[in-house]
């Protein structure tokens, strides 16, 4: 598994002060889980995405491209944009 996602989340964590305890706790997961996360051994359930992203104050949609492997910034803010467009089209 790449681990793309792995260095991204430890670089968020990192960025707002929190260990992996701490994070694990927050999440309602064991610090093993964030572990296996930030080494790239596992992904965190989709369930998760939204806690974790407001957590990690980024985005769901940042957090799933990443998990996908689609991470470069200019797929992230394209569909970022398409949605907003889409959302003051209604």
């Amino acid at each position: 598994m790449k681990n793309e996602f792995g260095l991204f989340i430890h670089s968020l964590r990192k960025k707002n002060y929190l260990t992996q305890g701490q994070l694990a706790d927050l999440m309602g997961v064991s610090h093993q889980a964030v572990s296996n996360w930030e080494r790239g051994e596992s992904l965190p359930d989709v369930s998760l995405i939204l806690s974790l992203a407001e957590i990690l104050d980024t985005t769901a949609e940042r957090l799933l491209f990443m998990m996908c492997g689609k991470y470069t910034n200019k797929a992230i803010e394209d569909f970022i944009k398409k949605r907003k467009e889409m959302k003051n089209n209604e």
